[in-house]
């Protein structure tokens, strides 16, 4: 209807009379036939054709229509079908009309003007989102190449250096902005509110850790569905990372007999608190210790 009304009040004033004129004959020609005339007499029809008129185009066309129907309506007064008026009483109900119909032209008129800024206040919210959907993105892009060439710059400093502590700080802190760069991007295209679905994110970071570890070691993850705000869940794949990188690293029991691990990752909510469980799942015949994390925050008003 809003859409409706601020499409119609573009139009030309040309047209916009031109359908004045058509409706209020309209209404007159559906008058004319019926013996029995409808409560109110003719002004019944009049007065609906003379709102919508304003309501569509404004006060201009609803002031035509007033002064259309105003003369049509002598044509339903003795003598029937002649613009003479006999009875002084039927010239003082069209006065009477004229005047309903031109108030009610000033109040609708009000109407269509507060439709049409509310229509305009809502296309410049359309346009200003739009707009600041685009900075977001460009901002995302930014802070993605920031992260690609932080990445680089460590990387090339580890290579670089003949320390092996050096080399492997370096390498810890250029796996730390990749993962952090990963997740951000992924999280970037997802998120709208603010809010993130753990069971996505923790996927996400299962995918980009498998990717990284060696072939013998398969990591799957089993995460409940909660809706945790975006820097929790950044904390959450920073956190995630460390302990599964470390796990690989130091705690992986690979030998001869049993060449294949497997890495489980859970997460799940209890007693209002998030809890975030890792356990490293090894094969049958290697009895490596587990070990698991665990933090608490008072959950999310969401």
């Amino acid at each position: 209807m809003l859409a409706s009304i601020q499409r119609t009040s573009s139009w030309p004033r040309s047209i916009q009379f031109t359908w004045t004129a058509v409706a209020v004959l309209i209404a007159l020609l559906i008058q004319l036939p019926l013996e029995v005339k409808p409560m109110g007499g003719p002004f019944t029809v009049f007065v609906i054709c003379v709102f919508i008129s304003t309501l569509l185009f404004g006060r201009r066309a609803g002031w035509m229509a007033v002064i259309l129907s105003v003369f049509l309506s002598a044509l339903f007064f003795e003598p029937l079908g002649s613009f003479k008026l006999v009875n002084i009483g039927d010239l003082a109900q069209i006065d009477l009309y004229a005047l309903v119909a031109g108030v009610m032209v000033l109040m609708v008129d009000k109407i269509h003007h507060i439709i049409l800024a509310q229509s305009a206040a809502n296309d410049a919210l359309v346009t200003e989102s739009r707009h600041k959907s685009l900075q977001l993105r460009e901002v995302a892009h930014r802070v993605a190449n920031n992260f690609t060439s932080l990445d680089a710059l460590l990387r090339q400093r580890a290579m670089a250096s003949n320390d092996p502590k050096i080399k492997f700080g370096f390498e810890q802190a250029s796996e730390l902005v990749h993962i952090v760069a990963r997740l951000n991007t992924r999280l970037s295209m997802l998120d709208r509110r603010g809010i993130i679905d753990s069971e996505t994110s923790l996927a996400y970071v299962c995918d980009d850790l498998e990717a990284c570890a060696p072939a013998n070691i398969l990591v799957v993850c089993d995460a409940e569905s909660h809706m945790l705000p975006l820097t929790w869940v950044i904390s959450l794949g920073l956190v995630i990372n460390e302990l599964v990188t470390n796990s690989i690293k130091y705690a992986s029991p690979t030998t001869a007999t049993a060449p294949f691990a497997l890495l489980s990752l859970g997460m799940a909510i209890s007693s209002g608190c998030w809890s975030k469980t890792m356990a490293s799942e090894w094969s049958a015949r290697s009895r490596a210790p587990g070990w698991a994390s665990l933090f608490c925050r008072p959950s999310p008003k969401i």
